[in-house]
């Protein structure tokens, strides 16, 4: 099921900015297939909650792919969207992912660097070994919580991402996912600033809604 209004998940809420739990198969904003984005879902969530007249403000601070569930930042006010842009850019925002895949790997704990090229084409991107022309290079730090018979749960950082998260985790490890709701990105730590008030620490934290037992 898609995110709307009804069922939208909420983590956190100010004046500043509005974080939600993205549903694997949300877009965050529109694309060609014409699907409602939950940029959208959460403008409506916005309007009504707050009974605002007009057009809402919302910026999008950064995106998932749409096969991936986790947290979502929006920003309330351009000012906000700006800054938080910046606190992006800067590294300032961490991001932590979950990851399910086939079989163990063969390290419990590595980083692996690889290089990508997209096809603008069909829009899907292939990986490399080793650096060539108009290829992107794409780190990753991994550490394995959890070994069942078939398969791993990972924690992933990501330190230079040019790519689609799954294809990428695919061909590291030579396997795939089981389902496509099985990538999370479940955790988020920033400072908010703001003129009028001291620093806060904002920490969220929202786990796979996966069932990983024996």
């Amino acid at each position: 099921m898609y995110s709307n209004k009804n069922n939208l998940e909420v983590l956190f809420e100010d004046n500043h900015l509005v974080i939600v739990n993205k549903k694997s198969g949300d877009i965050v904003q529109g694309d060609k297939t014409g699907d409602k984005p939950l940029s959208d879902v959460v403008k409506e969530y916005i309007k009504e909650k707050y009974n605002k007249p007009g057009d809402v403000f919302l910026g999008v601070v950064h995106r998932l792919d749409r096969p991936t569930s986790g947290i979502i930042i929006f920003a309330r006010t351009s000012k906000a969207l700006e800054r938080l842009n910046k606190m992006l850019r800067d590294r300032v925002i961490s991001k932590t992912y979950w990851a399910v895949i086939k079989n163990n790997p063969k390290k419990p704990t590595d980083t692996l660097i690889h290089f990508l090229k997209k096809n603008p084409k069909n829009n899907k991107s292939t990986v490399f070994k080793k650096e060539a022309q108009g290829n992107k290079k794409a780190i990753l730090h991994y550490t394995t919580l959890k070994n069942l018979e078939n398969y791993s749960l990972l924690e992933i950082d990501l330190e230079i991402m040019f790519f689609i998260f799954s294809s990428k985790i695919s061909f590291f490890f030579g396997t795939g996912f089981r389902t496509n709701k099985e990538l999370c990105s479940w955790f988020l730590i920033f400072s908010l600033y703001v003129p009028t008030k001291p620093p806060t620490v904002l920490k969220l934290y929202w786990s796979l809604l996966l069932d990983f037992e024996e």
